[in-house]
Parts: C-alpha cells; sequence; structure tokens
C-alpha cells in the first residue's frame, strides 16, 4: 500500500492516507507549511495546497510556523 510522505520541520514521516493527514491537520500536528508527497508523486508540495485538506486546518492555521 502506498503511503504519503510528509516533511515536518527536519522530521520525515509517512500517512497511511488522506484520512490521516485530515485528522493530523485538525489535531494540529500536520501544519499548512509541512511538505507532503503523495503516493507515486514524485513533486512535493505544501499541505495547504492539497485541495482535501483545506477545510481541515483550524482557523488561523496559516499562520502557523
Amino acid at each position: 500500500m502506498s503511503r504519503w510522505l510528509v516533511t515536518h520541520g527536519e522530521q520525515q514521516f509517512s500517512a497511511a492516507d488522506l484520512e490521516e493527514l485530515k485528522t493530523m491537520a485538525a489535531d494540529r500536528r500536520l501544519k499548512p507549511a509541512d511538505l507532503v508527497q503523495p503516493p507515486g508523486a514524485n513533486d512535493w508540495i505544501y499541505a495547504l495546497e492539497l485541495p482535501e485538506l483545506k477545510a481541515d486546518f483550524p482557523s488561523g492555521a496559516e499562520r502557523d510556523d
């Protein structure tokens, strides 16, 4: 099974699926500026750029460092 890769500061880890990323965003364990790499992709994008995650970040989270 393919997993999402996440870079948070100097740490890199994986998430099982988009639902896990949504939970992490809601709990502020995933920041909008963290980089994510979807399964099978070569490029990294900011978590906030994922349309599926935008609504899951708490209000004001875009200002979190």
